[in-house]
């Protein structure tokens, strides 16, 4: 059986040259150094451009007791594709 998942990477865009991936959610992380003094998103050197807003979003459609499991979701996904884009498909 599938996991309730199946097909997440399509929902991803991942633009190497500017060292972003944008989620079909409207979140845009950044990759690599924090840039400015910013948090990391829960993997690694993964940032977050617009989360405030997603999260305002995600709360509306799903629910506040999801949202966090959903963002970090969102963090694990987006370290994963941008590994895989790179050439680490065990990141």
């Amino acid at each position: 059986m599938a996991g309730r998942h199946k097909g997440w990477r399509g929902r991803w865009q991942v633009d190497l040259t500017a060292g972003t991936a944008t989620h079909d959610t409207g979140l845009v992380v950044y990759f690599g150094a924090a840039l400015d003094g910013g948090v990391p998103f829960g993997a690694g050197a993964v940032l977050p451009d617009n989360v405030a807003a997603v999260r305002v979003e995600l709360e509306a459609k799903n629910g506040l007791h999801n949202t966090p499991q959903m963002l970090n979701r969102l963090a694990r996904e987006a370290a994963e594709i941008w590994g895989e884009k790179n050439g680490y498909p065990n990141a």
